[in-house]
């Protein structure tokens, strides 16, 4: 994002120097986005704008949709035992492995097109002690045209099906956020004008969704 502000500066900058008169623009610069995008939020609610470009590194390619966001808690439960004789205890740990193995297996064949990664993985207690507990974090990116609620209601039967066939789980699923996705028609006024730029600018006009594993 610190090369597209800079671009935006500039490009603003360079048409204050040469044109007497400002297009109707501003630039925000919002705090909070890789937690809780709070920052958008009050843009959002205290300011009217009917369109923004949204500065992600792209290598100029048009994103016109952005990926769904589905972040997922898994918690485990075992028993305590001192580690010297883990055979006393069930392992939390070792159990959400074992989960974690049938989700990650699940996001990678999906027909959902998922896009997943493991944020965290705690057990509890720490010491010396077979852990009873165990919580992973699991942050779930879905392309726009899919239905968070079908997610959820798979990833539901999966860890009941888990449940039954993995000895001694005992496994709890809980969604902890969830933001579907979206696509901006080709039809809107910004995106017929930016296709018309690219055009005079002799770049490919081949839109896509965000996020993808664009080279910078």
């Amino acid at each position: 994002m610190k090369a597209g502000c800079a671009a935006m500066i500039e490009a603003v900058t360079t048409l204050q120097a040469n044109s007497s008169k400002l297009p109707p623009v501003g630039l925000a610069l919002v705090v909070g986005e890789e937690e809780d995008n709070s920052g958008a939020k009050v843009l959002a609610r205290e300011y009217s704008f009917p369109w923004a470009l949204v500065g992600e590194p792209t290598n100029l390619t048009v994103c016109l949709g952005h990926y769904g966001y589905l972040e997922v808690l898994l918690r485990t439960h075992g028993k305590r035992a001192h580690s010297s004789m883990p055979e006393l205890g069930q392992n939390a740990i070792e159990s959400m492995l074992k989960l974690l193995l049938r989700v990650t297996e699940y996001a990678t064949s999906s027909v959902h097109g998922l896009v997943y990664n493991i944020r965290e993985l705690s057990g509890f207690p720490s010491g010396f002690v077979v852990p009873d507990t165990c919580e992973a974090y699991v942050d779930l990116h879905l392309p726009p045209h899919s239905k968070i609620d079908t997610l959820k209601t798979e990833l539901e039967h999966l860890v009941e099906k888990a449940g039954k066939e993995i000895p001694g789980l005992d496994a709890v699923l809980r969604f902890e956020e969830a933001r579907p996705g979206y696509r901006i028609s080709n039809e809107r006024l910004l995106v017929q004008k930016l296709q018309t730029i690219f055009q005079q600018m002799s770049v490919p006009w081949e839109p896509q969704d965000f996020p993808q594993p664009f080279r910078c």
